[in-house]
């Protein structure tokens, strides 16, 4: 049963009670009595009272009819509660686990658009297209909205960045449930002003955004979002069939992530500003979208 509903039976029965014993009715919004609410300036004569009760009566006859009205819509009441975020997550990371292993020899190709209007990147809107093999090399190759080359690099193989942490290819296989779980309990900063569980939830969006960047296995990024899924105060702001973007707010920032829950792939990210705040610079609005276009592997 919702909220609102039950909001609204509650305050049904009240009024049962009320006409039952005969007092005046409260007005809600302004506290006063009925009779002062209804705009006359003060209470009705005597003479209106028999008429006053049978005016309430037919009221209350008639909320109980709108009661069963609502009761009697499809999806309320018995029908099945709307899909939490954490559920729709771990629905994606089902999903997640069944896709095979990146190939041996393979590279882990993402084509994305983006859009940032953080001060140092090279530029502020284009498509950026990543290889990335199993052991950390790779090339990242960045375009402007006009189709030229900003950027052009290719990285040795190494280790992986996640977080604040540096992690070989082998500790990145490693990588579990538990490990995940005090990875974020140990990157989780301490700010002052800031609401520890916020803090935590940003963590674990933080590590979910750099395990997406590597070759990972479908088994360590369904750990992914369940480790994301176990955050403080994450919520679902949108859906669009297997679509869903869930959320999680440090201060006046909110981070989200756009994933596919039928198969378990990222569709995008993207961190908003929520107002005016020493956080960042500028005014309200997306700070920064990446929109995954192309991926294979």
């Amino acid at each position: 049963m919702s909220t609102e509903l039950k909001a609204f039976e509650d305050r049904l029965a009240g009024a049962l009670r009320e006409y039952a014993a005969g007092t005046p009715r409260t007005d809600a919004a302004a506290g006063t009595p009925r009779e002062y609410a209804a705009g006359g300036g003060g209470p009705r004569r005597s003479g209106r009272g028999a008429r006053r009760r049978s005016g309430a009566a037919m009221l209350v006859v008639a909320a109980a009819a709108a009661v069963v009205a609502v009761l009697a819509l499809p999806g309320r009441g018995g029908g099945p509660a709307p899909a939490t975020a954490a559920e729709l997550l771990a629905t994606a990371a089902s999903a997640a686990e069944r896709e095979a292993p990146l190939g041996a020899g393979r590279s882990l190709y993402v084509r994305s658009t983006f859009t940032t209007r953080v001060g140092i990147a090279p530029v502020h809107a284009g498509t950026q297209e990543t290889w990335t093999r199993a052991d950390g090399s790779g090339r990242t190759r960045t375009r402007s909205r006009s189709g030229r080359v900003v950027e052009d690099v290719r990285r040795p193989a190494g280790a992986f960045r996640i977080g604040t942490e540096t992690l070989t290819p082998a500790e990145l296989r490693k990588l579990d449930g538990a490990a995940l779980r005090r990875l974020v309990a140990r990157q989780t900063p301490r700010a002052p002003g800031f609401d520890r569980a916020q803090l935590r939830a940003f963590a674990a969006y933080r590590i979910l955004h750099d395990i997406l960047a590597t070759p990972s296995s479908g088994a360590l990024r369904g750990q992914a979002y369940r480790t994301l899924a176990t955050a403080p105060g994450l919520r679902l702001a949108h859906r669009d069939g297997a679509a869903v973007t869930v959320a999680a707010r440090v201060g006046d920032v909110e981070f989200r992530a756009t994933i596919d829950t039928a198969d378990g792939r990222v569709l995008a990210l993207e961190r908003d500003l929520l107002r005016r705040s020493a956080q960042l610079p500028g005014p309200p609005g997306v700070v920064d979208r990446w929109v995954v276009v192309a991926q294979s592997g």
